[in-house]
């Protein structure tokens, strides 16, 4: 479904931005992947096939479950970061007109996320590095 008209809002756009500008300059964070192609499951599937490695994500679901993981909403961006440190990144959320949300766990052989996607990550690595030739293989 298409809907609606792209809109950004610049001033969310540089908050978003300046806070992941100083969560790395304070080494806090590990990765970090925008969501604006494809959506927040895409990101978050393109970031576990680049680590090879696993992830266990609950994505609240208000309404429509394809406009929750493919949306692609502005000025949203996926960071992973150790554990001990989500205090220190909620610390510097306080006062920005910027919003967090903890959506998972790193780890494990598998992309899950809520009770809509489950796939061995050895099986998104495969199909992202051969999916053309293993489609015109039949």
């Amino acid at each position: 479904r298409v809907d609606g008209r792209p809109q950004i809002n610049l001033t969310s756009e540089v908050a978003v931005q300046n806070l992941c500008r100083i969560a790395i300059e304070q080494n806090l964070i590990k990765s970090a992947h925008d969501c604006s192609d494809g959506g927040l499951a895409v990101a978050i599937a393109e970031s576990s096939i680049i680590g090879r490695i696993g992830v266990k994500a609950s994505i609240p679901i208000n309404d429509r479950w394809d406009a929750a993981l493919f949306g692609e909403s502005q000025s949203r961006i996926v960071i992973t970061l150790d554990p001990n440190d989500i205090g220190h990144l909620d610390s510097l959320v306080v006062g920005k007109d910027v919003s967090s949300t903890h959506i998972g766990t790193v780890g494990g052989d598998r992309i899950l996320i809520s009770d809509l996607v489950d796939i061995p990550i050895v099986n998104a690595v495969r199909q992202w590095e051969h999916g053309l030739e293993l489609a015109m293989a039949g």
